[in-house]
């Protein structure tokens, strides 16, 4: 029989303690209306921008003066073409109600950038190019144009990162070719049989990589999709742009991690929405084999904690081997919904068919002998369609 995944899990607490003095003291940057600057936790004397003086909330998780909102990382190429890296471009957007001075901002991690002496008004678009002359080739239309950067972005993803003239974070995100970045598709026929696959017209399909909805964090893959249109739309509005987007569902976690028999199971999701009323979540769940699904409603103070984004459910105790399949699905005041795992792509058809899944284990590695310190073991756990595919394709 096929036993749970069994992951040892070490959890290390990092804590910092940060002392200033004279030597130490960071140098204030730009000042952004209704923001202040704090120091960033592990980055030296780094500092990121924030949106509550009080809280010490990140404006990365509210609205950042100014947001990457499209990047052009895989253009179009056939498979038997080189990609031309030239044609990469990020495009930033000047969220604040004030013209803001860019001269000295960088962009960092990924590539190297320094702005020249470039004022972004208030609303507007700013294009950095990888090689200007490339990209006005291509885009003639678009006027407000900085670039020639060191570097090259990654075809898999990795973090863009975008400094102010005094060295704090303004914004930053790590994209990526798959997970919430992208879509699962079953792929084609191989020797008769089908896996899933990470797809997206973004990665090398001709389009960019878009942010849906400013009003929204976009550090979250969940809140990107591919642009609606061949090549982006660089110094433009989005083609995917809309502020009625569904609630992001993050972080979602259950526990025990290796329930026994008599344990049931808390689902836990970070739910964060433009509006702080009127969202709901429900887990759905049902047992590897069985038909239909059940449900349970995912409460916002089932941590304990009311009004803090954190919302849990919890899945009854279930028999010794159990596999269990869950998705968790938020829905905010205007019906707009989404579900994580998203829907994978079935033959063009979008289907709720690659879940979450654990299983029940009443025995532990412990029992084996295994202690701290010893090689990691794993288990994998599948349903049992999976399983027999599996064992046919051996």
């Amino acid at each position: 029989m096929r036993t749970s995944f069994l992951s040892i899990v070490r959890i290390v607490f990092l804590v910092a303690s940060i002392e200033l003095s004279s030597a130490n003291v960071p140098a204030v940057g730009a000042q952004y209306v209704e923001a202040s600057q704090g120091p960033m936790p592990h980055a030296g004397n780094g500092k990121t921008i924030l949106a509550d003086p009080e809280s010490g909330k990140t404006k990365a998780e509210q609205i950042s003066p100014v947001l990457i909102t499209e990047i052009m990382y895989h253009p179009f190429h056939r498979p038997a073409e080189s990609e031309n890296i030239r044609r990469e471009y990020i495009e930033l957007l000047n969220q604040t109600g004030e013209a803001v001075n860019m001269s000295g901002w960088r962009l960092v991690d990924c590539l190297d950038f320094t702005f020249p002496d470039v004022t972004l008004k208030a609303g507007q678009y700013l294009v950095v190019a990888a090689y200007v002359h490339t990209f006005q080739a291509m885009y003639p239309s678009v006027g407000n144009i900085v670039g020639g950067w060191n570097g090259r972005l990654s075809n898999s993803g990795e973090r863009i990162t975008l400094l102010d003239d005094a060295g704090a974070t303004v914004n930053s995100i790590r994209y990526a070719d798959q997970g919430d970045w992208a879509v699962r598709e079953l792929g084609p026929d191989d020797y008769g049989h089908r896996g899933w696959v990470w797809s997206d017209v973004h990665d090398g399909g001709g389009r960019s990589l878009e942010l849906i909805n400013p009003e929204m964090p976009n550090k979250y893959g969940q809140n990107w999709t591919a642009s609606s249109i061949d090549g982006g739309t660089p110094g433009a509005v989005n083609s995917v742009a809309t502020q009625n987007t569904p609630p992001l569902i993050l972080e979602v976690t259950h526990w025990p991690i290796i329930p026994g028999s008599d344990e049931p199971v808390t689902v836990s999701a970070r739910i964060v929405d433009a509006s702080s009323t009127g969202v709901t979540a429900v887990v759905y769940y049902r047992r590897d084999g069985d038909d239909g699904l059940h449900f349970a409603t995912m409460l916002d103070n089932g941590d304990g904690d009311s009004a803090d984004g954190i919302y849990e459910a919890e899945i009854p105790a279930q028999p010794d081997g159990t596999i269990v399949e869950f998705y968790v699905t938020a829905t905010d005041a205007a019906a707009n919904w989404r579900t994580w795992p998203a829907a994978s792509i079935v033959d063009e058809e979008p289907v709720q068919a690659a879940n979450a899944l654990y299983q029940v284990n009443d025995s532990t590695v412990l029992d084996t002998g295994w202690a701290p310190g010893d090689q990691p073991v794993y288990h994998l756990i599948m349903t049992e369609r999976e399983f027999a595919e599996l064992q046919d394709i051996a």
